[in-house]
């Protein structure tokens, strides 16, 4: 999990898509996109779009 939060920390935007295939490249797990926002959202992250449409993780 504290991988995963490295990632999400060092780029806030990545989609849970991307997230999932680079887990899989890293460390050869696979987890759903769903399965890794659900847990995100445990840690206490939260999704929200700016004006402009970017999303961004912020904890």
């Amino acid at each position: 999990m504290a991988m995963l939060i490295r990632w999400v920390e060092a780029q806030s935007d990545i989609s849970m898509p991307e997230l999932a295939a680079k887990l899989e490249a890293e460390t050869k797990m696979r987890a759903h996109p769903a399965s890794l926002s659900r847990a995100l959202l445990g840690a206490g992250f939260r999704y929200k779009k700016t004006a402009a449409g970017i999303g961004v993780r912020t904890r």
